[in-house]
């Protein structure tokens, strides 16, 4: 029996008929296919297991497409929305949808739990009580969500709407100031992630560790490290597929001024900018705005701040209006970084 549902969430993963496993990005689906990138593939050698069956990760977006174009490579769709080369994963091939808050709330009402997902029990609750946020508003993600985590594994926890991300992220920007429990990446600890994110995004270490100061969305809990997503309730996303068009113009790096950040800290995420210098490439008109699907991007600017990316150049089409954005995150050489405030 292939599964069947109607509304599919960044964070989410899904199994298809071969038991590869994909983690789902954006809220924006066709109607017969999942916006979704591989993650997990079953090999014998692998070093992580579930239902006896060996899996190992897949780590930069090069060895992903290799993978989907050896495999799958009627995955890869040229979406007529989003005018680029996606994944699509066919609702039809479609075997096990993995839900980050049915998973968060097992963890919570179980006894039986593993040191990481005790780990995840603890850190949920005591966000949540420090927050007000209920917590049938979090979710978890990652390697936890599909079972596939190992002991050293992150925990990767999800906040749903607009009003309890805020809450949370307060909540984070104040324990990171002074707690020892929930803490910020030293700079030791974001030199190495600096050598994990280099695998998929070109930037220097200065840059990356300039971008990372003050953001909350990465750390340490009881010294396991989490990496937070916010995301907006299904209900407070009004758009749907195809109701805007995205033509692609090219590529373009550019600078300008952070003059309203309400979303950044989202996934996907948003700056709106004044004051833009088309430093390389070309574009017709003044480009608005920076957006990324990638939460790696998230939370790394506020409003004065100046900021420098680089990524795809597109004219949005909506029913009322047109515009320039950029869109970082879909190419290796793709980046954004705070420049200055």
């Amino acid at each position: 029996m292939i599964l069947k549902k109607e509304r599919w969430m960044e964070g989410d993963f899904l199994e298809n008929l071969d038991r590869v496993i994909f983690n789902v990005k954006g809220q924006l689906h066709p109607k017969d296919s999942v916006i979704a990138f591989v993650r997990y593939v079953p090999d014998p050698k692998g070093n992580r297991e579930k239902d006896s069956l060996r899996y190992r990760k897949l780590h930069s977006l090069d060895e992903k497409i290799k993978f989907l174009r050896e495999n799958y490579p009627w995955y890869l769709v040229r979406d007529p929305i989003f005018d680029d080369l996606i994944c699509e994963v066919p609702k039809s091939e479609v075997l096990r949808h993995y839900d980050p808050k049915k998973k968060a709330q097992e963890i919570l009402h179980s006894e039986d739990v593993d040191p990481l997902e005790s780990k995840v029990k603890k850190f949920i609750e005591q966000i949540s009580s420090l927050s007000n946020v209920p917590t049938s508003c979090f979710g978890i993600s990652g390697s936890i969500l599909v079972d596939l985590h190992t002991i050293n594994s992150d925990i990767d926890p999800i906040v749903y709407g607009s009003k309890n991300c805020y809450k949370v992220y307060d909540v984070l920007r104040e324990l990171h100031k002074h707690s020892k429990e929930i803490r910020g990446l030293t700079k030791r600890e974001l030199k190495g992630l600096y050598r994990e994110k280099i695998k998929d995004t070109l930037f220097d270490l200065d840059a990356f560790l300039r971008s990372m100061e003050g953001r909350v969305m990465e750390g340490k809990f009881e010294g396991t490290p989490y990496s937070i997503r916010f995301l907006k309730d299904p209900e407070e996303i009004k758009e749907k597929y195809g109701e805007t068009l995205f033509k692609k113009i090219g590529e373009v790096e550019i600078e300008g001024k952070v003059v309203d950040a309400r979303e950044a800290i989202f996934t996907p995420c948003r700056y709106v900018l004044s004051n833009v210098k088309v430093v390389s490439g070309k574009s017709p008109g003044d480009i608005r705005e920076i957006c990324s699907f990638r939460s790696r991007f998230s939370d790394i600017a506020r409003e004065g701040d100046i900021i420098r990316a680089k990524g795809k150049l597109e004219k949005v089409i909506t029913k009322e209006s047109e515009y320039l954005r950029v869109l970082v995150g879909g190419r290796r050489a793709h980046f954004m970084i705070k420049l200055a405030s």
